[in-house]
């Protein structure tokens, strides 16, 4: 069961590959859990709210946090909701269970002048595997994709105007949307595609290759990324999602609509986006407390 349930959010309903194997993960971790309670096969009609109920005392025993512990129970949710669609079981043991609550932290930002600095340090660059780097921070930073939708990018799909362009970025439940950009990250392109040009990569193919001419992994990004930032950077989380964090909260900091900032990230409600504001706010209050000389008076 758990397997068909896995196929269908990965062909149906076009969930990301990381996502799928997110929901893998935990399936499996808790059908394992059960099995060894009950020492017979993982069957889903047999499961009870106890059985989550002691799994969930287990994770919290061996030291899994209130978030880790409720996307599990989220997969568990995800994966009876399907079962009992398809007429599968005939109970769903997870309405009584009760997800423990967490506050979530503001997302981790860059300066924008570390993502400058970074950049200008690889600008001058001819070796393959700098251009590369200093185009998939540039790309991440100037448009807030997310990694799975950078390397999911075609060249058809990007179009250049000679004093900028635009994407077509093929998003979470396979939506689409278009993300402009400016004539500097333009040029950045045309010079990847000049050195790329001279690997022999496909042209009809994914966008970002490896020096072998073979498309790039997630890994290659994160390496990219965390690299790139590791040299400007004085910040301990150095991802590929910490540009898009940096992206959104540098529009809401020069005075974007948050909608417009919304549809650029592609974002299905304005929920997801309103944590920027938080972020905006504890960044201006920073610099208020540390250039007014009254911000400390009581």
């Amino acid at each position: 069961m758990i397997q068909r349930f896995l196929d269908y959010i990965a062909i149906e309903r076009r969930l990301s590959p990381l996502t799928v194997t997110t929901y893998s993960n935990d399936l499996r971790l808790f059908a394992n859990f059960v099995e060894r309670q009950s020492g017979v096969p993982f069957d889903a009609t047999m499961v009870k709210s106890d059985d989550i109920r002691m799994w969930v005392l287990t994770l919290k025993n061996q030291g899994y946090g209130a978030r880790n512990i409720a996307r599990k129970i989220s997969a568990l949710r995800s994966f009876w909701r399907y079962l009992l669609k398809m007429g599968l079981v005939s109970d769903n043991p997870t309405t009584k269970i009760i997800t423990p609550k967490f506050s979530k932290p503001l997302p981790t930002t860059f300066r924008e002048q570390e993502v400058e600095r970074a950049l200008e340090y690889n600008d001058d660059a001819d070796d393959y595997r700098q251009v590369f780097d200093s185009l998939v921070v540039d790309m991440l930073y100037q448009t807030g994709m997310r990694r799975a939708e950078l390397l999911s990018l075609t060249l058809p799909r990007i179009t250049l105007n000679g004093h900028g362009g635009e994407l077509k970025v093929i998003g979470k439940r396979n939506k689409e949307r278009i993300i402009p950009f400016g004539a500097e990250l333009e040029q950045r392109i045309l010079h990847y595609l000049t050195v790329r040009r001279d690997l022999g990569a496909s042209s009809d193919g994914s966008f970002l290759v490896r020096a072998n001419g073979e498309a790039a992994t997630a890994y290659d990004i994160y390496r990219a990324v965390k690299q790139s930032m590791a040299t400007s950077s004085t910040q301990t989380k150095l991802s590929p999602h910490v540009l898009r964090h940096t992206f959104a909260s540098t529009l809401l900091n020069n005075g974007a609509d948050i909608n417009a900032v919304k549809a650029l990230l592609g974002h299905a409600n304005l929920n997801a986006t309103q944590i920027y504001t938080h972020v905006t706010f504890e960044e201006k209050l920073k610099a208020y407390k540390q250039a007014h000389p009254h911000a400390g008076e009581e």
